[in-house]
């Protein structure tokens, strides 16, 4: 469904990508993994067609991402960036229905299918009950929610997801997590999602792609790349690895380096 090849770019004297390739089936979810300041933000930039690379291709369903115009790219596309819309000053209901903008025609007001779209979103992500509550209100978590229902009431084919997880407390981690699978399922979504949290990305991900200094450092199942030797060439630190006991799936454990006292206790 999306591929891109050959993707290098650079700001100013400091290359960012380095000839970068992958490849995401339809209905795959697929995790973009790196260290802070591997490259992962540009690449998702460049993969939306919010900016374009010096050199290299991404092609959206065989079409050159660039020929598309914004509105029949937001069709395609929706993306949930890092920050959520945090000084907008809107009812939740009305973020939602900003979602419904590519398909409104000019001069025409929301369908009763915009509508119809509108509740289903919200009522999944369970957002209904803020409807008329100012959106800069709303919590961390809560924000993230309404995000995500403006963002499915794009009915996308593809959904971008960057650090949908950051300043969440680990209930909204999984909340949020669970949310987008259960919709990926239901729709046939196709899902890139850029994350810090590897543990998350073995249970959430099919295919994963590791970042280094702008590079691909590796491409592959959650086995392949949750793996002790390159977790620490890549993050320099030694994990202890195990499989998670129900989804059979690499999970890190994480060993402080902290010095022992005689008395097996440290102050």
């Amino acid at each position: 469904m999306l591929k891109a090849q050959g993707l290098a770019k650079s700001y100013g004297s400091e290359q960012i990508l380095h000839q970068v390739e992958l490849e995401v089936k339809r209905g795959e979810s697929f995790g973009i993994l790196g260290p802070n300041g591997s490259g992962k933000s540009t690449l998702v930039k460049i993969l939306i067609g919010e900016e374009s690379p010096d050199s290299g291709k991404v092609w959206l369903e065989g079409k050159e991402i660039a020929s598309y115009d914004s509105k029949e790219r937001a069709r395609k596309i929706a993306v949930l960036a890092q920050e959520t819309m945090e000084e907008i000053d809107f009812t939740v209901g009305q973020v939602v229905e900003m979602g419904r903008y590519p398909y409104l025609k000019k001069w025409t007001g929301m369908t009763r299918q915009d509508q119809e779209i509108i509740e289903q979103v919200m009522e999944l992500t369970g957002v209904s009950i803020y409807r008329d509550r100012r959106f800069s209100d709303l919590s961390g978590g809560e924000k993230q929610r309404v995000a995500i229902a403006k963002a499915l009431a794009q009915e996308p084919e593809l959904l971008f997801l960057d650090e949908p997880t950051t300043y969440l407390d680990i209930h909204y981690q999984l909340l949020i997590l669970d949310l987008i699978h259960r919709y990926r399922q239901e729709h046939q979504l196709t899902i890139v999602m850029v994350l810090h949290d590897l543990n998350l990305a073995a249970q959430y991900c099919d295919q994963l792609l590791l970042l280094s200094k702008g590079k691909v450092k590796a491409a592959g199942n959650p086995q392949q790349i949750i793996q002790p030797s390159l977790i620490d060439e890549v993050f320099h630190v030694k994990p202890i690895v195990l499989s998670h006991p129900k989804w059979q799936v690499p999970q890190l454990l994480l060993s402080a380096k902290r010095d022992s006292c005689s008395s097996g206790e440290c102050s």
